[in-house]
């Protein structure tokens, strides 16, 4: 690839030219895009899975993030150090501090709400043709049921996101 502005080679999921600092084009893809979206019905001692779900005009794919372990650790030196209020105090920072980790890590391929490149592909966990959305997905309340193959994946999201995800995908089915 390479800048529009000055011609010089950009290296592949680079969101600006090194040598003009020049922004590169945005994808241009209509989609919709969900943040730190939890699979319920897993128990995990070290820390919890979080996805996002971003649906476009042709999948919804479901990304996987990373593990960050901050909540977990601040959890347990808080449960050592001053029992349950400590607990829940180490959670609450720890979590925060997953979070920004999160946040970060995701800024590759999106900002600003926008899709600024395609480096998501190597975090797809599953991918669903808006074809047999109908099929596959039912929401209620705050969460959502994917049928896979072999078995069912429940994920949980607030209850504005789950609403913003069924018009999205009412309005791209029609």
């Amino acid at each position: 690839m390479h800048c529009q502005t000055c011609g010089t080679k950009i290296r592949d999921g680079s969101l600006q030219c090194k040598k003009c600092i020049e922004l590169l084009t945005r994808v241009d893809k209509p989609f919709f895009y969900i943040r730190n979206v939890r699979l319920c019905n897993v128990f995990s001692l070290v820390s919890r899975s979080y996805f996002d779900i971003m649906v476009d005009n042709q999948y919804i794919y479901i990304l996987q993030l990373p593990k960050y372990h901050k909540e977990t650790m601040y959890t347990l030196i808080g449960l050592a150090v001053l029992h349950l209020i400590g607990a829940a105090v180490g959670a609450y920072f720890g979590a925060s501090s997953d979070n920004k980790k999160r946040e970060k890590f995701r800024s590759i391929w999106i900002a600003n709400d926008q899709l600024i490149s395609d480096r998501y592909v190597s975090n797809i966990y599953l991918q669903i043709p808006i074809s047999n959305v109908s099929q596959m997905v039912l929401i209620k309340g705050k969460k959502m049921k994917i049928n896979n193959i072999n078995k069912t994946l429940t994920f949980k999201m607030d209850h504005k996101s789950n609403n913003e995800l069924k018009y999205f995908l009412n309005f791209s089915n029609n």
